[in-house]
């Protein structure tokens, strides 16, 4: 396997994370009703922010295995920390801006459940980071991913 290879497609797969909790900022007493975005906007903006994460996480992946031999794959150890310093945080960032988006009216559960299986999939390979080096991440975002290209995130759905 050709490490840079694997890590691009490895980074092209984890930017499909689409899911993620973000933060209920309760910073006034008021109330201000935003309207929710339409489909097309949503899915537009989402895949915006998958295809950006997959640049960033290229970019990183291309600078972090440099030097790496080119007909191998680098160390567990080494894939494990670009994963903790770079994969899971740009996955975390890209499920937090797509959380903000809001969902789409009538599409809350949909969304809901991209989001939630995304993030159960990060929480699988935050737990065993070396999953990595074995080419173990996509069991833990097939379901997200799946429910991400029904909806119409193809960025987000790897591609």
């Amino acid at each position: 396997m050709i490490p840079r290879r694997a890590i691009t497609m490895l980074g092209a797969l984890l930017a499909l994370a689409v899911a993620g909790c973000g933060d209920d900022d309760d910073q006034s007493t008021t109330t201000t009703s935003t309207a929710a975005p339409t489909k097309q906007q949503f899915v537009r903006d989402a895949n915006k922010i998958c295809k950006s994460s997959t640049g960033k996480i290229e970019r990183a992946s291309s600078q972090f295995f440099a030097n790496a031999p080119p007909n191998e794959e680098p160390p567990p150890a080494e894939i494990e920390k670009f994963g903790k310093r770079t994969v899971f945080p740009t996955i975390q960032a890209e499920i937090d801006r797509i959380k903000a988006l809001g969902a789409p009216a009538g599409d809350e559960a949909e969304v809901s459940a991209i989001l939630d299986a995304t993030q159960s999939g990060l929480e699988k390979l935050e737990q065993n980071p070396r999953q990595l080096a074995k080419g173990g991440a996509a069991p833990a975002f097939e379901q997200a991913q799946k429910l991400a290209g029904d909806y119409g995130l193809t960025q987000c759905a790897g591609g």
